[in-house]
């Protein structure tokens, strides 16, 4: 045998008995974080509903009614109103109304029409009221206050959130000896304001009085913080 296959045998040997090795992977030290932060702010517009109710023993009768008193309301809201004032419909019902006395057979109908005002003339709510129920509506309710600048504040919310959540991961990082290297992911929910009024209006001489609280906007954020390695 030539000195050159003996060479090569012994090469293959070596390899065949050297260890091999493979590199694990590192896994990656992570944080969750949760903070929620509130955004207080004043309101700015307002929703709410008023309901016209008819009654008749015939249905065409209260459908009647119901659209006579329903157009007086609709005038007297336009006239008290401003001109950037939306009104619309928000439901309609036209129902049997049953008694025991009466067995199976209907005492007579309800219509029932629902208008929906929105408006940023909040020192009018009141006056609203009293003419809505000077003028055919039955039932005042979900009197509801708003901001039209919701999504700014909604924002604002989440980012005193985060900056909150960034504090105490780098805070819990440094007591537990290791430093935050970034952040892999960010997600979060925002709640609306709350600043709810409802009720059913009565008739007095002196206007409604109505007045709007503070909205508080909430928003909660969970961030996800890689570690730097432990040396």
């Amino acid at each position: 045998m030539t000195m050159m296959p003996q060479m090569v045998i012994f090469l293959i040997m070596v390899f065949l008995a050297a260890p091999v090795w493979a590199e694990t992977p590192c896994q990656t030290a992570t944080m969750d974080i949760t903070e929620t932060a509130t955004v207080t702010a004043m309101p700015n517009q307002a929703t709410l509903s008023f309901t016209v109710e008819s009654n008749s023993l015939k249905a065409q009768t209260a459908v009647n009614a119901n659209a006579e008193q329903t157009q007086r309301l609709l005038l007297a809201l336009k006239k008290a109103g401003e001109s950037s004032d939306q009104l619309s419909t928000s439901g309609y019902r036209l129902s049997p109304v049953y008694e025991k006395s009466y067995g199976n057979n209907p005492k007579g109908y309800r219509a029932q029409n629902t208008i929906t005002l929105k408006t940023k003339a909040l020192d009018q709510l009141g006056r609203y009221i009293d003419e809505a129920v000077a003028n055919g509506a039955n039932r005042v309710a979900g009197l509801t206050f708003s901001s039209d600048k919701q999504n700014e504040l909604q924002r604002e919310a989440a980012e005193q959130a985060l900056r909150l959540a960034v504090k105490t991961a780098d805070s819990l990082a440094k007591t537990s000896g290791q430093s935050v290297k970034q952040i892999l992911k960010i997600t979060y929910r925002a709640d609306g304001p709350i600043a709810v009024y409802s009720g059913v209006a009565r008739m007095e001489s002196a206007r409604t009085p109505i007045e709007a609280g503070p909205l508080n906007v909430n928003a909660t954020v969970q961030a996800v913080f890689e570690m730097n390695p432990i040396p």
